[in-house]
């Protein structure tokens, strides 16, 4: 063997370069240097250290030059050669434990500690201090849950929430620990965002083929109506204001954001201009007038804020190191904060609602898309992980909920319960729908931190509508009419309630006077990729056009 041949050769080096060898020591198997005269193991020689003393390296004078590679190796006593990482990492790994050896490692130095961000994992470095003791080990040698005491599984009010969620021509719903699984809606044909009304027991969604926003009562009853239809590209993202009973949604292919009333049953358009590829999409209806955020892909990342009516129209995060896929949208309405989910980036990320105090929640995520919020946690769905997972809002305690869905085809997802939506007044300040004033200039915002510019911005105050004064003449003229009106509408009531006496004997069994129903027929699964191309670029196996299906699938 190598290490033979080079044994052998540094003997006869030693006997040849240190005449002295054995002579004035204690054994033949020591040998004294030329210099200090000390006597040292003949095992040291030609090791590659200085054992002599210091101005003394007559044990390394004239030793063949070693066969390891000079930059990634370093070579053991017997000859064989290690990877440079492996030399005093606690392990032996040259034949002779030479690599581990008091002389090599007593001037080893631990790696530097981490920062106050981040968790020490000894020789596996550092990670996120979100990830210790958050139910899984991300240190190779577990360190980061080690100790921990075992989370526990949330616990929320009655009665107990259901999340919904798109999944391929279906509304799945299951239980928050995923323990009940089952299928709220099938045999649709292009599902992609939804929300629900829990004062009305409605929940909501788009469909992209069908070209139409539906509602399907939360009973039993399962009614079905089609809410909105015509006139619409991709609807990507869909919130209601459960205050002011509207329905808003982001129109991905014809850039613009309308609103649907759904007491007065009317259409409008809030935005349409400036927008390229709007996505994710959320209201505060408890904030004064109503406030809508959404976020917006384009060549433009940002995350916007503006009144329910559209206007006063402000960028909140437009840094493109902060924001860059803003996928999902969630608002936690007791601690003021809004949560997004950034495919792009695969993280989670969150700012108060006037678009300051940025953090990462957590990141090196898979691909993040719909993100719910109820309580303490989050839930999301991911493309990379094919899962339905959730964490508390401080990105510890991560769990499976859902696991071996289908990539692309797990859309948005939304925690179905009425801590929701909480009551609150209805603000009287909101106004027709409207371009508004023009926008603020970006907030500026600093890169690379954990927690972002905590100093407040000024913006623009904006203005909800222009109010006037008008003279005596005309308040007179109003109150006259106003009374007529009142007179009016007293005599139509009356008139009401008499015919409708005459009614009384009409039986509402007439199957004329019973409520429309519908129940979608089956039909065969058409799916169309709803994924922008950015996305398309990470998932290429997702189809650009309609694909059809003949049958549903399995989880």
């Amino acid at each position: 063997m190598f290490w033979y041949r080079l044994w052998f050769l540094a003997i006869v080096w030693v006997a040849l370069v240190c005449p002295t060898a054995g002579a004035d020591c204690v054994t033949a198997l020591e040998t004294k240097c030329r210099i200090s005269g000390k006597c040292i193991s003949s095992s040291l020689i030609c090791n590659g250290q200085n054992d002599c003393g210091v101005g003394d390296t007559s044990d390394e004078t004239g030793c063949p030059v070693s066969q390891c590679h000079p930059i990634h190796e370093v070579s053991c006593d017997d000859g064989d050669c290690i990877d440079i990482d492996w030399e005093c990492d606690g392990a032996g790994d040259c034949a002779d434990g030479s690599d581990e050896s008091s002389q090599r490692c007593s001037n080893a130095t631990e790696p530097p500690p981490c920062d106050d961000q981040h968790f020490y994992c000894g020789e596996d470095g550092c990670i996120s201090n979100t990830r210790q003791c958050d139910g899984f080990p991300d240190c190779d040698n577990g360190a980061d849950e080690a100790g921990c005491a075992s989370p526990t599984p949330p616990v929320f009010p009655s009665p107990d929430p259901d999340v919904y969620f798109v999944y391929f021509h279906q509304i799945r719903n299951t239980t928050d620990d995923g323990t009940h699984y089952g299928s709220f809606a099938s045999s649709l044909k292009d599902p992609e965002a939804l929300d629900f009304h829990w004062s009305q027991k409605m929940l909501y969604w788009s469909d992209s083929f069908e070209d139409k926003i539906y509602a399907m009562s939360l009973d039993i009853a399962r009614k079905l109506e089609t809410v909105v239809s015509g006139q619409l590209g991709r609807v990507a993202g869909v919130c209601v204001d459960w205050i002011h009973d509207y329905l808003i949604w982001t129109d991905e292919d014809l850039d613009k954001i309308e609103r649907y009333d759904i007491k007065s049953k009317q259409r409008s358009t809030l935005v349409d201009t400036d927008l390229h590829s709007p996505r994710g999409i959320v209201v505060d209806p408890l904030d004064g007038p109503g406030f809508v955020y959404f976020g917006d892909w384009g060549t433009d990342p940002k995350i916007e804020k503006m009144t329910v009516d559209g206007h006063n129209r402000d960028v909140l995060v437009g840094d493109d190191s902060l924001v860059g896929y803003p996928n999902g949208l969630a608002i936690d309405y007791t601690e003021r904060r809004l949560f997004w989910a950034d495919g792009k980036d695969k993280r989670i990320m969150s700012c108060d609602l006037n678009g300051q105090n940025v953090k990462v929640v957590r990141s090196s995520l898979g691909h993040p898309f719909g993100l719910a919020l109820l309580g303490d946690w989050l839930f999301w769905t991911d493309w990379t992980e094919k899962s339905i997972i959730r964490m508390n809002k401080q990105g510890r305690y991560k769990h499976t909920v859902i696991s071996q869905l289908t990539a692309a085809t797990v859309k948005d997802i939304k925690v179905v319960h009425p801590l929701r939506q909480p009551e609150g007044p209805v603000a009287n300040t909101v106004s027709p729908p409207g371009p508004g004033p023009d926008r603020p200039q970006p907030k500026p915002t600093a890169r690379d931190v954990i927690i972002i510019d905590n100093q407040p911005t000024t913006k623009n105050p904006g203005t909800l509508g222009q109010t006037s004064t008008s003279s005596n003449t005309g308040l007179i003229a109003g109150a006259v009419g106003g009374a007529v009106f009142f007179l009016i509408i007293i005599a139509a009531v009356a008139v009401y309630i008499i015919l409708n006496r005459k009614k009384g004997e009409m039986s509402m069994d007439n199957p004329n006077h019973r409520e429309n129903s519908y129940t979608p027929e089956p039909a065969a699964i058409i799916v169309e990729s709803c994924v922008h191309q950015g996305e398309k670029d990470a998932f290429p196996g997702v189809a650009n056009g309609p694909v059809k299906h003949s049958g549903g699938t399995s989880v």
